[in-house]
Formats: C-alpha cells, sequence, structure tokens
C-alpha cells in the first residue's frame, strides 16, 4: 500500500537551501584545526556517533568549500574513538517525516549528494581516517574521498536493509566495485565488515591500528605533496594483511548473489544448507520483501551505470521508498519497538510484482535533479 506525500516535495526535494542562513559552526557540529596549509575537519556528534543531521551536513559542505581552496590536504575524521559516522540520525529523520517536515528532508537530501560530489571531486587531497563505526552516509562520505584509511576498529556496513529502505550514498556504484558478489551480499544482508576486511574488499586504501592515528594526523598535517602524502602512510600502514575474513565462504557468496532474483538466492542458500548459507537465509527473511527486490534490481541496474547516474537513481529511490509504509515500519521497529515483529506490506516475496518494484524507480523531476547537478558542478 501506499502513502501520499504533498506534492511540493518532488518538485522541492533536491533544490538548493539557501547558505546564507546557517550560522558557521553554531552548534559545533564541525570542527576545523588548521596548520599552517593544512587542515584536520572533525565531524563533532560524538555522543550519537557522529551521526549526520541538517547542521553537521550544512557545516561539512560550508567547511571544505571554504578550505579547499585555501589549503594543501585536509584531514577527516569522527570525533570520538567510537566512529567515523554512523550515518542519517534515524530519530530526526524519522521525526521530520511524522510532522511532514519535508524542508528538513530535502536539505537532507541536498547536503548528502552535495557532500557526496564534492569530496569525489575535490582540489586537494583528503585523507579519511574510518575509525570506529562507518555506516550509511559515513560510509558513503569515505569512500567518495581519495585516502581512506581504516583501522583495528573500524566497522563498515550499509545496514538500510534493515530497516525496509535503500543503501544509497552512492551505495549503487561502489558495492559492484568490490570483490565478486561482496557488494551484493553486504546491501542485501546489511552485514558489516570490520578492521583490514575493508581494505581487502576496497573500501579503504590503507590500514592502520587506531593507536597510531593522532601521530599519524600530526605528520600528515606536514606534508605538502601527495608524495609526501604517500610516504606517511606507508610509514604507518601496514602492507601484511590477512586474507579477507570472508574468503572460506566467497565461492558461495558468489554463487548465491550472482542469482538474478531475491527468489533463487534464497533457494540457493536453502540447496546449499551450510550453516553460513543457513545464518544468511534466517537473518534475509527477517527482512522487508520489498526491500530486498528493489535493492536487488537497483545494484543490477548500477552494474552499468556512471557514479553520477547511480546518484540520480538513488536519488529518485530514497523519495519513491518514502510513498511506501516499509521505511516506517522497519524505523518504528529500530528506534521505538525493538521487540516487536515488523509488519511488512506485502508481508511476501511472492506479494512483490515486477508492477511494485518498478515504481520505485519511477523518475521524480528530472529538471530539478539536473538543476541539482549543475549548481554543484559550478560551485
Amino acid at each position: 500500500m501506499s502513502l501520499s506525500l504533498p506534492s511540493c516535495l518532488f518538485v522541492r526535494l533536491f533544490r538548493r537551501p539557501t547558505l546564507t542562513t546557517s550560522r558557521k559552526c553554531s552548534t559545533q557540529s564541525v570542527l576545523t584545526r588548521e596548520v599552517g596549509k593544512n587542515a584536520v575537519v572533525t565531524l563533532n556528534r560524538p555522543k550519537v556517533l557522529n551521526s549526520m543531521n541538517v547542521d553537521l551536513q550544512r557545516n561539512v559542505y560550508k567547511t571544505l568549500m571554504d578550505l579547499q581552496n585555501k589549503k594543501s590536504l585536509i584531514v577527516l575524521k569522527g570525533a570520538g574513538d567510537r566512529a567515523f559516522s554512523s550515518g542519517g540520525d534515524l530519530v530526526l529523520l524519522k521525526k521530520a517525516a511524522l510532522t511532514k517536515d519535508w524542508v528538513y528532508v530535502n536539505d537532507m537530501g541536498f547536503y548528502l549528494n552535495a557532500n557526496l560530489h564534492l569530496l569525489r571531486n575535490y582540489k586537494i587531497p583528503i585523507i579519511t581516517f574510518m575509525n570506529g563505526i562507518t555506516m550509511g552516509a559515513g560510509a558513503g562520505y569515505s569512500v567518495s574521498c581519495r585516502f581512506r584509511v581504516a583501522t583495528d576498529k573500524t566497522k563498515f556496513a550499509m545496514p538500510e536493509v534493515k530497516v525496509g529502505f535503500l543503501p544509497n550514498a552512492s551505495a549503487s556504484y561502489f558495492f559492484n566495485r568490490t570483490i565478486g558478489q561482496l557488494g551484493f551480499y553486504l546491501a542485501l544482508t546489511g552485514s558489516t565488515i570490520t578492521g583490514t576486511d575493508v581494505l581487502r574488499a576496497g573500501f579503504a586504501t590503507h590500514y592502520c591500528n587506531q593507536s597510531d592515528l593522532p601521530t599519524l594526523e600530526e605528520e600528515l598535517l606536514q606534508c605538502s605533496c601527495d608524495k609526501n602524502i604517500n610516504a606517511v602512510l606507508d610509514k604507518f600502514c601496514q602492507k601484511d594483511i590477512p586474507e579477507l575474513t570472508l574468503q572460506p565462504v566467497m565461492d558461495k557468496i558468489n554463487k548465491c548473489f550472482s542469482e538474478p532474483t531475491v527468489e533463487s538466492i534464497f533457494a540457493k542458500l536453502k540447496d546449499d544448507g551450510s550453516p553460513w548459507a543457513r545464518d544468511t537465509l534466517n537473518i534475509m527473511e527477517k527482512y522487508s520483501p520489498s526491500s530486498l527486490k528493489v535493492i536487488l534490481k537497483q545494484l543490477q541496474k548500477g552494474k552499468s551505470m556512471s557514479w553520477l547516474e547511480c546518484l540520480h537513481m538513488e536519488y529518485n529511490l530514497t523519495v519513491n521508498f518514502y510513498k511506501f509504509k516499509d521505511t516506517y515500519e522497519g524505523t518504528r521497529i529500530v528506534l521505538q519497538d525493538k521487540n516487536d515483529t515488523p509488519k511488512w506490506d506485502p508481508p511476501n516475496l511472492i506479494d512483490v510484482t515486477e508492477e511494485l518494484i518498478e515504481k520505485h524507480f519511477e523518475p521524480n523531476s528530472q529538471e530539478v535533479f539536473n538543476k541539482f547537478l549543475n549548481e554543484i558542478k559550478s560551485s
């Protein structure tokens, strides 16, 4: 069953907000430390795992725009030792949805994509410390940067399937550019990979111990060029990396998650019968049938798409997911009633028709999205 959204949302979803209304780091959600020609930018909401609200994302945008023509290098990190960022703040997003605050939803969407584009096309090197929880939009931010340092405490995931949503923040692109079908497995199970596995999978470019980050940061701040950056990273980062923890089951992952439908993935897992396959099936059977089918189609489409095309597809998907009940239901379970059983609509895979899947991919104002891209490119 679909939900009605105000028509103004589709017109305004990716309008460019008025930047002048923002106070400069008024809530200290983003901290900046400048050292000569270099700087450290810190996501500063440690009590909520540096989750992203509009204020944080707006201040990231303003800060990075200001620094890229003044500095030679940026270190991007999260405050505290627990997280780079856990992604979008679900509490605030749910509140916005319940109160029909589409301006907030609009601004979250705009700044997410603006920052992804800015990070990916930044004029100077950004070194991201993927320390601790690096999930959702936090994962999207990190993989968009040139240098990405994972640690022994890194926990990397796109867990949106658990709340009846989709992995966005360019996941359609980067999940198609990892080992075999690992990206499909991670997207459809919401599983977390840690430590050296983040490097092995290609989401990080370097790996070091968390305890080395303070010294690494200080030495990076003395760098003057890419050659120096690589030398410093090589000094601190380990090269002797163990094989992927999932390597013993990669053949199974490749076999099962290369199937064309969710039903055939389930069938392969049942036929396999191994403890890993049984556990994986048990996990996936709890998720929204609609979300599973749409995510699989999303990743299949993303295989042949450019980064910008993936971003556009995810824009349409994000808008359209909020027309249906499962994202609200999944968020309710995560935030309020963790012991309750979700009531997905439709409840079974067989009831999720191809027509329903395609409704999630319907375009939402091509003109607005093109304006959004043009504004970012010219900024």
